[in-house]
């Protein structure tokens, strides 16, 4: 708001969410929103309520191949399907952490260049490289092509982890 740029903020704690769009001198800021901050003790920290994130990586985990038979896939399709969503399952786990955590937490915190320069390296230095040389040089299967271009989720998590240990008074 400070900066006039237009922003959205999210956060899930347990079963509820939140989303909200903030566009300067348009729409009203959080602060607009909520006057005061809630009460101290009224909101548990997620360490303590849970996400729901990695519950859903587990779900998707065992309703797989539930849900895979809904489509007529030939056999081949239901396996890569299946490995597929498997490999989702795993990876949504990270980003049940990695996400509110560099997006939510570190951004929100006042730190938006940090999680610039994390995505800015994730991407360019790690998962470019990797999904172009998986799939054109090593001629990998799509497996293993799409958790390189998904990697970025599993390795952002350590440099979130290191940095939000500064925000640990919350």
């Amino acid at each position: 708001v400070m900066a006039k740029k237009p922003f959205s903020h999210a956060g899930i704690i347990r079963f509820k969410g939140q989303l909200m769009t903030v566009i300067p001198k348009i729409s009203p800021c959080y602060r607009c929103a909520f006057k005061q901050p809630p009460p101290k003790g009224a909101v548990p920290p997620c360490r303590e309520a849970g996400v729901i994130g990695a519950a859903l990586g587990v779900a998707l985990f065992f309703l797989r191949i539930p849900l895979l038979h809904f489509y007529s896939l030939t056999d081949e399709a239901m396996t890569l399907a299946n490995q597929l969503l498997i490999l989702m399952a795993f990876v949504m786990v990270g980003m049940s952490y990695q996400m509110p955590v560099s997006m939510g937490i570190i951004r929100g915190g006042g730190e938006p260049k940090f999680t610039m320069k994390m995505n800015i390296i994730s991407v360019w230095l790690i998962v470019m490289p990797l999904s172009l040389a998986s799939a054109f040089w090593w001629k990998w299967p799509v497996v293993w092509v799409v958790l390189m271009i998904q990697s970025d989720q599993i390795f952002k998590c350590l440099p979130s982890f290191l940095r939000v240990r500064k925000y640990d008074k919350w």
